[in-house]
């Protein structure tokens, strides 16, 4: 079972474009199985209406009907870094952190229950509804080239340092 998962990525540049198109980069646990079990968090760098717009994020899929925006300014270029970490049986911390500017945010604690069989790092076109079908699936943004960089994953018992 899988109790953390920390990695790090730089927000891409969006490319302008018409209407509207997401890309999603994110750290998370599960999800591989079924989109009804993933805890996660991350950035986007959509562009919306031909505008570029970015946001960090964390979700609990099965608890939010959609992520809730961390109250952080990021900008392309930005190095981030993403951490999903059981701190107690089924409890969970989500941290998001821009390394350019230190600045981070760590949802309150979550209560979730999950079956911690993968971890995942992600470059994705996100889905517009939740539950989702394929048919709900975004337009992928044109991005500058992303690369992902996962620090570490952990099978550690919860609340135990990661091995």
């Amino acid at each position: 079972m899988f109790t953390a998962v920390r990695g790090t990525w730089t927000v891409p540049t969006v490319s302008p474009g018409s209407g509207d198109q997401k890309s999603s980069d994110w750290v998370g646990i599960d999800g591989a199985t079924s989109i009804k079990s993933l805890i996660q968090d991350g950035t986007e760098s959509n562009n919306v209406g031909g505008k570029p717009q970015y946001v960090a994020w964390t979700e609990v899929v099965g608890v939010d009907s959609q992520a809730i925006v961390a109250p952080l300014t990021i900008k392309p270029g930005d190095e981030m870094e993403g951490l999903v970490r059981e701190i107690g049986t089924n409890k969970w911390a989500l941290t998001v952190s821009d390394l350019t500017t230190g600045k981070s945010y760590t949802r309150p604690t979550v209560s979730f229950t999950a079956p911690q069989q993968d971890v995942e790092a992600i470059h994705e076109r996100p889905c517009l509804k939740n539950p989702c079908n394929p048919s709900d699936l975004a337009t992928l943004a044109t991005t500058t080239k992303v690369t992902q960089f996962p620090d570490y994953y952990s099978t550690a018992p919860p609340g135990e340092a990661p091995v």
